[in-house]
């Protein structure tokens, strides 16, 4: 906040084990003509053992989530933006979808805004590593024929990242995202039966089809994302 006011500066990490840049950040934010208001009387303080400080905390963090299911630092923010991409129903009264790329889906004969991103992490929100991020999502797919009595079910997406500020994050993706990785998602392991097979009354007109509900489980860990594909709980 623009108000907020430090009064310390702690340093860690080879970095901070540096005399030289302990005596240059002195220098600049603890001297008494300092020209920074939100630190008047910032104190650069050295955490004990510093180039061991940030093994010892990630050691402890462990110990604390295996005794209590919490971890000590629970809260982290990002310093970019990640999603996945999909597809968005069209609105035509919605302003961010005018001159968005469309295409029809032949499935449910619906109109999509493709290309489009999820973001299910944001640059500079706080996101809580006890609990995973849910995201749902519908799959639809054709119906099992006697030619082909198991269709295909795999699906492929790929997550994406962002450096913009989350204010200015698209909807679609343009220059200012990158791929990041690939997801595969097979659902080849769920029986047809639990699919919900749409159009199959015979006063609905449209092909028929599958739809599934999934959920994909965003885990964040110390230094990577993994994710998980969940269904039915």
């Amino acid at each position: 906040m623009p108000t907020e006011k430090v009064a310390h500066l702690i340093l860690s990490g080879g970095l901070g084990n540096s005399i030289y840049v302990q005596s240059q950040l002195r220098a600049r934010y603890s001297s008494a003509s300092s020209e920074f208001p939100n630190a008047p009387n910032l104190q650069v303080r050295v955490a004990p053992e510093p180039q061991l400080v940030v093994c010892k905390g990630i050691v402890a963090d462990r110990v604390q989530k295996l005794r209590s299911g919490r971890s000590m630092l629970n809260w982290r923010c990002c310093r970019a933006s990640y999603g996945t991409k999909c597809k968005v129903l069209y609105n035509p009264a919605n302003p961010n979808h005018s001159g968005q790329r469309t295409a029809l889906d032949t499935l449910d004969g619906k109109m999509y805004v493709t290309g489009c991103v999820n973001w299910f992490i944001k640059k500079g929100e706080p996101v809580c590593t006890d609990s995973p991020i849910v995201k749902p999502f519908l799959r639809k797919f054709i119906p099992a024929i006697r030619s082909d009595p198991c269709p295909d079910r795999i699906f492929h997406t790929s997550v994406v990242t962002s450096d913009l500020d989350t204010a200015s994050l698209p909807l679609v993706m343009n220059p200012d995202c990158r791929k990041l990785c690939e997801l595969t998602l097979d659902l080849s392991s769920i029986h047809l039966s639990l699919c919900k097979l749409k159009n199959r009354h015979w006063w609905q007109s449209g092909e028929k089809y599958h739809r599934i509900e999934e959920v994909i489980k965003v885990i964040l860990g110390l230094a990577d994302i993994s994710f998980e594909l969940w269904y039915a709980g």
